[in-house]
Protein backbone atom coordinates (compact mmCIF):
# COMPACT_ATOMS: atom_id res chain seq x y z
CA UNK A 1 0.00 0.00 0.00
CA UNK A 2 1.64 3.01 -0.98
CA UNK A 3 0.48 6.99 -0.59
CA UNK A 4 -1.06 7.85 -3.74
CA UNK A 5 -4.35 5.55 -2.07
CA UNK A 6 -5.05 7.12 1.05
CA UNK A 7 -7.44 9.86 -0.49
CA UNK A 8 -9.03 6.65 -1.39
CA UNK A 9 -9.46 5.72 2.63
CA UNK A 10 -12.20 8.38 2.80
CA UNK A 11 -14.92 6.49 1.32
CA UNK A 12 -13.78 3.19 2.39
CA UNK A 13 -15.72 0.78 4.62
CA UNK A 14 -12.68 -1.33 5.85
CA UNK A 15 -8.75 -2.77 4.43
CA UNK A 16 -7.83 -5.69 3.35
CA UNK A 17 -4.18 -6.10 2.62
CA UNK A 18 -2.27 -8.81 1.33
CA UNK A 19 0.93 -8.50 3.10
CA UNK A 20 1.93 -6.41 6.25
CA UNK A 21 1.49 -6.19 9.80
CA UNK A 22 0.14 -3.48 12.29
CA UNK A 23 2.86 -0.97 11.90
CA UNK A 24 2.13 -1.31 7.97
CA UNK A 25 1.51 1.84 6.27
CA UNK A 26 -2.10 0.44 5.16
CA UNK A 27 -2.65 -0.16 8.71
CA UNK A 28 -1.55 3.14 10.20
CA UNK A 29 -4.05 5.05 7.76
CA UNK A 30 -6.79 2.70 8.33
CA UNK A 31 -6.38 3.73 12.61
CA UNK A 32 -6.02 7.14 11.39
CA UNK A 33 -9.47 6.91 9.48
CA UNK A 34 -11.16 4.58 12.03
CA UNK A 35 -11.68 1.95 9.83
CA UNK A 36 -11.57 -2.00 10.58
CA UNK A 37 -7.94 -3.57 8.93
CA UNK A 38 -7.05 -7.25 8.41
CA UNK A 39 -3.38 -7.25 7.10
CA UNK A 40 -1.15 -10.72 6.06
CA UNK A 41 -3.89 -12.01 3.78
CA UNK A 42 -1.54 -13.51 1.44
CA UNK A 43 -4.63 -13.71 -1.15
CA UNK A 44 -7.02 -10.68 -0.86
CA UNK A 45 -6.26 -9.83 -4.25
CA UNK A 46 -6.57 -12.47 -5.95
CA UNK A 47 -10.01 -13.67 -4.09
CA UNK A 48 -12.01 -10.88 -3.77
CA UNK A 49 -12.99 -9.04 -6.98
CA UNK A 50 -14.25 -5.06 -7.84
CA UNK A 51 -17.75 -5.14 -6.50
CA UNK A 52 -17.78 -8.07 -4.21
CA UNK A 53 -19.73 -7.69 -1.09
CA UNK A 54 -17.48 -8.79 2.29
CA UNK A 55 -17.82 -8.87 5.48
CA UNK A 56 -14.30 -7.56 7.60
CA UNK A 57 -13.97 -8.58 11.16
CA UNK A 58 -10.96 -6.59 12.35
CA UNK A 59 -10.59 -7.59 15.75
CA UNK A 60 -10.98 -11.39 14.89
CA UNK A 61 -8.88 -11.28 11.86
CA UNK A 62 -11.80 -12.47 9.67
CA UNK A 63 -12.31 -11.71 5.88
CA UNK A 64 -15.59 -13.32 4.82
CA UNK A 65 -16.62 -13.04 0.75
CA UNK A 66 -20.92 -12.55 1.35
CA UNK A 67 -21.19 -12.47 -2.10
CA UNK A 68 -20.06 -12.36 -5.68
CA UNK A 69 -20.35 -8.90 -7.75
CA UNK A 70 -21.31 -11.28 -10.61
CA UNK A 71 -24.47 -12.74 -8.77
CA UNK A 72 -25.70 -9.50 -7.25
CA UNK A 73 -25.25 -7.13 -10.95
CA UNK A 74 -22.84 -6.48 -13.32
CA UNK A 75 -22.85 -2.61 -13.92
CA UNK A 76 -20.89 -1.70 -11.35
CA UNK A 77 -19.00 1.88 -11.29
CA UNK A 78 -15.37 1.14 -11.23
CA UNK A 79 -14.92 2.15 -7.67
CA UNK A 80 -11.28 3.20 -8.49
CA UNK A 81 -10.30 5.60 -11.17
CA UNK A 82 -7.30 5.03 -13.00
CA UNK A 83 -4.52 6.76 -11.78
CA UNK A 84 -2.56 9.07 -13.88
CA UNK A 85 0.71 7.81 -15.46
CA UNK A 86 4.17 8.06 -12.76
CA UNK A 87 2.45 6.46 -9.87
Amino acid sequence: MTAVYQPYFVTAAGVVMDQGGILSHGSIIAREYGLPAVTNVGSATRIIGTGDLVHLDGTRGQVTVLERASKRRSNFPNPLPLLPDGF
